[in-house]
């Protein structure tokens, strides 16, 4: 019998579709998230309500837009930007994932 007092804790994650929600109740969820993890797109800019110390993770679609000749940095900008924050901000091209 194994204690489970050494085993690392998993954060607990909720999946949201926020346009489910009026905008009072997204900016609420949101401000009480530690890591928020979307696909590329306008959900994204949900992370100006992240506490502080946040992680987010952004997924892209396209193959390849993290090559020099082609690399969409919105939203990576915008974690810098707010980096009074000290958000931790990664992406990844949605072939790179392996799930299973």
């Amino acid at each position: 019998h194994s204690s489970n007092s050494n085993r690392p804790t998993i954060p607990k994650l909720k999946l949201l579709y926020l346009e489910d929600y009026p905008l009072h109740t997204q900016i609420h969820l949101i401000s009480r998230t530690k890591l928020l993890i979307g696909v590329h797109g306008a959900a994204l800019m949900n992370m100006l309500w992240l506490p502080p110390k946040s992680g987010v993770i952004e997924i892209t679609l396209r193959k390849n837009w993290n090559e020099d000749w082609y690399y969409k940095g919105d939203y990576f900008n915008l974690a810098r930007y707010l980096g009074g924050l000290d958000l931790e901000y990664r992406y990844f091209d949605a072939d790179q994932i392996y799930v299973g």
